[in-house]
């Protein structure tokens, strides 16, 4: 044990005879002893050299003879017996306490878990059907506007409209606008692109109708039956 009471009162009345010397002697064997918990070695000798006094043995074997008993096991000490008897004693009831925190701990958690799932069945038998995504028709550009430049310039406009986080475009909406497109000519399609990208537009208008305003063509250009899907 590292640490024990320590009576200044009871010591000073059973050392008040001691020289300083020997005084010391016998707080140093007291702390060996409840330092290791066990007597001290039969050969005093043997003890002056654990106490760091060498060349004091003679007044060793007076001390301990004169403050502790001599046994099969060493010198041993009554006080400092009962004292680590206490201390183990102590020590064995708080061990077994924190056992018995954590056990109920434990038991605490596993009910909790318990009453948190009250019930392991399914609510209904009915079977859980997932839907499937349908993946889209991939586009079908139309003769006029199936060049890799044109396909370049409709994947600008579709990022375009990510970026603005802009509607999804559907297959059939697709389809009927690149038809559209594809009357207006190859490089007019492309110019479509470019000018609603480069003015913020949403949808895709003919370049070459006059009634398309740059400002703002929604207001002044009326649309075909197909432009109001995008």
């Amino acid at each position: 044990m590292n640490y024990y009471s320590f009576h200044v009162g009871d010591f000073s009345a059973h050392t008040s005879h001691l020289y300083p010397m020997e005084e010391l002697a016998y707080r140093r064997m007291l702390d060996q002893y409840y330092l290791s918990e066990s007597p001290l070695p039969a050969d005093p000798e043997k003890v002056a050299r654990l106490i760091g006094m060498r060349d004091q043995s003679a007044m060793v074997s007076e001390i301990l003879s004169e403050y502790f008993v001599k046994s099969d096991d060493g010198w041993t000490n009554k006080r400092a017996d009962e004292e680590i008897a206490k201390y183990k004693a102590k020590a064995s009831r708080a061990t077994a306490a924190n056992l018995s925190r954590w056990a109920n701990a434990t038991e605490k958690k596993s009910d909790i878990r318990t009453k948190s799932v009250p019930n392991q069945e399914p609510r209904t038998n009915k079977p859980i059907i997932k839907k499937e995504k349908v993946a889209e028709a991939p586009v079908v550009f139309p003769t006029e506007l199936d060049t890799d430049e044109f396909k370049r310039n409709w994947e600008q406009y579709l990022n375009y409209r990510k970026e603005r986080k802009l509607a999804t475009l559907k297959a059939s909406s697709i389809a009927t606008k690149l038809q559209e497109m594809a009357g207006w000519g190859h490089q007019a399609a492309i110019r479509s692109i470019g000018n609603s990208i480069s003015n913020g537009w949403q949808g895709l208008f003919e370049p070459n109708n006059p009634a398309v305003s740059v400002k703002n063509p929604t207001q002044t250009y009326k649309p075909s039956k197909y432009s109001g899907v995008f």
